[in-house]
């Protein structure tokens, strides 16, 4: 199962890339395929990074939440876009595996 991760990024350190890759490890150990947008090439616009994660959500059948998600407003769109789309969304691995059954 392909699972999104969405979670802040602008203004953190290193783009909050290690928590990214944290939970994509986690996921991968759980049998997972991550998917997230942290791997891309900095200097884009916001909106291109914004189009790109839709892209790569609609391959999803869930998204897992990084915490303070919604501190960003990329995050919440991503949620609503999820939302909108019928993908299952989940705060935790343990909340993700209750969805999944």
């Amino acid at each position: 199962m392909k699972i999104y991760i969405a979670g802040p990024m602008t203004g953190l350190p290193l783009y909050n890339r290690p928590a990214f890759n944290r939970k994509a490890c986690e996921l991968i150990s759980k049998g997972y395929t991550p998917i997230h947008t942290a791997d891309m090439p900095l200097g884009l616009e916001y909106e291109d990074y914004m189009e790109e994660s839709f892209k790569r959500l609609k391959e999803c059948e869930a998204v897992l939440l990084l915490e303070d998600w919604d501190l960003s407003p990329g995050a919440m769109r991503e949620v609503y876009f999820a939302h909108q789309n019928g993908i299952r969304i989940a705060r935790s691995l343990e909340e993700l595996e209750k969805v999944s059954v």
